[in-house]
């Protein structure tokens, strides 16, 4: 009896510990949180199984507790707080272009347009979009429209 008391309480613990990882920690629902789940099932299974009724009820209403305490310890715990991103985001969205172009105008690429890229015109670096696709870097392109915020080239 002692064993088995073991055994379902190893079990129920696994399967809590699974779930509380898959809805945590691993993105997505698949075998970690079946798996879960299945050991939770079968340490009910085994109580009402090897223990009776009384023992299989006290199982799985602990199991329903400890789950949600579980959950609600890594909730308001540390442990959440230590796997959040504390970082912000500081990049822009790309600028109206500060300098006057012109359609016409010759540019060089300074990485590869696969459509977009960047180019260097008058000693700014502008956001740049391909017409013909692939632009390596180093090609002379030109501007063929201009946008708020890029502009169209084709190579030369």
């Amino acid at each position: 009896m002692l064993w088995d008391i073991f055994i379902i309480t190893i079990l129920a613990l696994f399967g809590i510990a699974l779930i509380i990882l898959e809805v945590f920690v691993i993105p997505g629902f698949g075998f970690v949180g079946i798996g879960g789940i299945a050991f939770l099932a079968g340490s009910v299974w085994f109580a009402y199984e090897q223990l009776g009724t009384t023992a299989g009820t006290i199982t799985l209403c602990a199991s329903c507790i400890f789950l949600f305490f579980g959950i609600y310890r890594f909730i308001k715990g540390k442990m959440l707080n230590r796997m959040s991103l504390k970082k912000e985001i500081v990049s822009k969205a790309p600028n109206r272009i500060e300098i006057d172009v012109k359609e016409g105008q010759q540019a060089m690429t300074l990485s590869i347009l696969n459509p977009m890229g960047t180019i260097l015109l008058d000693g700014k670096k502008i956001e740049a979009k391909s017409e013909d696709g692939f632009v390596e870097a180093g090609r002379t392109v030109e501007v063929i429209r201009v946008f708020p915020t890029s502009v169209l080239v084709r190579e030369i």
